[in-house]
């Protein structure tokens, strides 16, 4: 599940192994390895790149919102769902950064 509000942040997934170019990320999710690899080009890696765990979806969804120049809620539910699928393959993890742990959101 991703998070809701801006306590959460959303990270990579510990069982994913990614080789990254200039234009494209391979992902590999080490525990399913039955699953293909998934190949990201384009807005996509770079919504995988910002996936580093120090920003929450609406960071995400406002960095990107600069960088193309255009308003946060334009792009705001494309970049909801690509994130709620990566999510639904175990490639990223939501986390809630008001728990003293941090823990998953899974």
């Amino acid at each position: 599940m991703i998070p809701e509000s801006s306590g959460g942040v959303v990270r990579r997934s510990e069982d994913v192994a990614f080789v990254e170019s200039d234009e494209r990320v391979a992902l590999l999710d080490l525990a399913a390895l039955q699953d293909p690899p998934v190949v990201l080009s384009g807005t996509a890696a770079h919504i995988w790149r910002l996936l580093d765990g120090s920003r929450t979806l609406d960071e995400v969804v406002a960095h990107l919102a600069v960088e193309y120049a255009v308003e946060p809620h334009v792009i705001s539910p494309d970049v909801q769902r690509f994130v709620a699928d990566l999510t639904r393959r175990g490639l990223v993890q939501a986390y809630d950064t008001n728990t003293p742990e941090g823990t998953s959101n899974d």
